[in-house]
């Protein structure tokens, strides 16, 4: 394949990439190609990943300014049998570094990348090569017949076995690679600790051809491989090594655990004033708003009438920014929604809806749980999700509920806590 002078490389980079325009974020766009190894032929056991980001590429640094991720990201693709991926939903106007990430153990570094009819010799050094390839995408603009080219990894990966031939389950030893260049030019080495798995089982990668050998250092003992020649793409997987003296085994001293003296008195006041909160004004409706914490949205529901008071109705972006600003960026539950009779949507305090700010994709996947067979009686339930702004309505048993743990209560009457005058 044509090598691209790094001048060259930062030109075409440099066209391909676009300036990131100030318009709305809409989700239309899709990358679709291909992953094949160096002799053509397709890679299935691995997923095409992007990650999305405003920005502004600067050529001059090599690398993406003012990096702000972009919520929801892509959902990556595995390849199929043809080495096919597609990858829906892209943000337009965005950056986006294109990866290839290992499904089955397999790693594998991109040698090149044919996009947009330009061919491009990937160098890890020119970016952040464990992002990957940075391109960008423009308005309503579809990129097909991408072509990935990927080598496989090179790695030695073995078993250590005890003096009686047992596995060495999760042991933590200290392992040391020595190298030695082909051509005889140099020497290196590497050594870190590492944890075995359950069947004594290690991996380690390597980027080079050369004369490798492995130690393996546990409990004062040593034990050393034969040295092993890897040539470009090869690996091994069957290496072998075994101690020959037994190992003393510690003795854990039982250490017996007592109950701290702990003041449930405390504890239930330290609840209680954590359940209740703080009520704060917002200057803009002369509105009272608290934060509290729940387990469960019908709780939430339980305490705003113990408050005399209802979930969150929100009636503009202003308002729902102002909760963010005072009570932190995080899911909140929100008033739920009923339906008048003539199909409009209502406040759970009867107030009609003159603003939504509806998610129409999902925050998580949908689950395999089969839903009731009559959702007309199941109680829907709506959530203020923070990383997105959006709302979204659950029913019991969605996944959603199990992180949302807070809710914001709100009431019309400017003075709190004082009693209400005789009728």
């Amino acid at each position: 394949m044509k090598r691209i002078c790094f001048t060259s490389f930062l030109i075409l980079i440099v066209m391909l990439l676009l300036v990131v325009t100030s318009s709305s974020i809409t989700f239309a766009a899709t990358i679709s190609g291909k992953v094949i190894d160096e002799s053509g032929q397709p890679v299935t056991d691995v997923i095409v990943s992007i990650q999305s980001f405003k920005g502004k590429f600067d050529p001059s640094n090599r690398r993406i300014n003012r990096l702000e991720p972009i919520f929801p990201p892509p959902q990556p693709s595995p390849t199929n049998a043809k080495g096919a991926f597609e990858i829906e939903n892209i943000t337009e106007n965005s950056v986006n570094w294109i990866n290839v990430l290992p499904q089955q153990g397999n790693k594998y570094n991109i040698l090149s990348i044919d996009f947009q009819g330009i061919s491009f010799q990937f160098v890890p050094y020119m970016f952040h090569w464990n992002k990957g390839f940075p391109f960008s995408i423009d308005e309503e603009n579809d990129i097909k017949e991408v072509k990935i080219s990927v080598r496989r990894q090179m790695r030695i990966s073995g078993q250590v076995l005890t003096s009686d031939g047992k596995p060495l389950s999760n042991a933590n030893i200290n392992l040391q690679v020595n190298s030695r260049d082909i051509k005889g030019s140099g020497k290196g080495r590497t050594s870190f600790g590492t944890r075995l798995n359950a069947d004594g089982k290690f991996t380690h990668y390597v980027n080079s051809e050369a004369y490798y050998t492995i130690t393996i250092q546990y409990q004062n003992q040593t034990v050393k491989s034969k040295e092993i020649l890897l040539k470009k793409g090869q690996s091994i997987d069957d290496l072998t090594l075994q101690f020959k003296d037994e190992f003393i085994i510690p003795k854990v001293p039982v250490v017996e655990k007592r109950a701290p003296n702990v003041n449930q008195e405390i504890i239930q006041l330290a609840r209680q004033k954590r359940r209740e909160g703080m009520w704060a004004i917002n200057p803009a409706n002369r509105h009272a708003y608290k934060k509290i914490y729940c387990q469960t949205p019908q709780e939430a529901l339980d305490i705003a009438k113990e408050h005399e008071a209802h979930l969150l109705t929100i009636n503009n972006k202003e308002e729902q920014q102002w909760v963010f600003d005072v009570y932190g960026v995080e899911n909140y539950w929100i008033g739920c929604i009923e339906t008048d009779k003539e199909g409009d949507k209502l406040w759970d305090n009867g107030e009609p809806m003159t603003f939504t700010n509806w998610d129409p994709n999902p925050l998580l996947p949908k689950s395999e749980t089969p839903e009731p067979k009559n959702i007309s009686n199941v109680k829907l339930f709506t959530v203020l999700i923070g990383v997105t702004g959006k709302w979204q309505q659950v029913r019991d048993g969605n996944a959603i509920i199990s992180i949302t743990k807070s809710a914001i209560l709100e009431k019309e009457d400017l003075l709190i806590g004082l009693m209400k005058p005789e009728e």
